[in-house]
């Protein structure tokens, strides 16, 4: 065997254990994403007014609560032009991604490194309605907690349900 077959060999056999190595790490993260809990007040349906019907259902009156009146909105009944512009301001990859935007990740960070101070958020439409649902303080571990729940959300609940529920939070 000469050298550029041995060499063509040992570099297959690295890959290949390369590749082993990155399955079990992506098994593990799948299994080890089952563990994490999803914050309470996800699972609750976002605060609305209390509408009061007369018998043929017309509006008689509408209590506020906290403060303001909202009902929750179906996707379908969110203007389209609306659902465009907040994914385009917020999340310009919402639908290709699985919880976390691994570009606009490395984007932020490289900035990040090169400016020596935050100068952009890289947190998904999922990760922002995970931030929103359970406050923490803005620390590393916080983000990751974050990361890890949103990768769960999306695990569980289709991308339309995500988005319904950030547009009415």
């Amino acid at each position: 065997m000469n050298v550029d077959a041995r060499s063509a060999r040992r570099l297959a056999i690295a890959a290949v254990k390369v590749s082993c190595v990155a399955l079990l790490f992506i098994g593990a993260g799948e299994i080890g994403l089952r563990f994490v809990p999803l914050p309470p007040a996800l699972l609750r349906p976002p605060v609305q007014s209390i509408a009061l019907l007369d018998r043929n259902g017309i509006p008689l009156r509408e209590a506020r609560v906290a403060e303001r009146f909202s009902r929750e909105l179906t996707l379908e009944e969110v203007p389209r032009h609306v659902i465009d512009a907040v994914l385009a301001a917020e999340d310009k990859r919402f639908f290709r991604h699985r919880g976390i935007d691994w570009l606009a990740a490395i984007r932020a960070a490289v900035t990040g490194l090169s400016h020596g101070r935050i100068t952009s958020g890289a947190s998904t439409i999922t990760q922002q309605l995970v931030k929103i649902s359970e406050r923490r303080p803005r620390t590393l571990r916080a983000k990751l907690i974050e990361s890890a729940t949103a990768l769960r959300l999306e695990q569980l609940w289709p991308k339309d349900q995500i988005l319904a529920a950030y547009l009415n939070r």
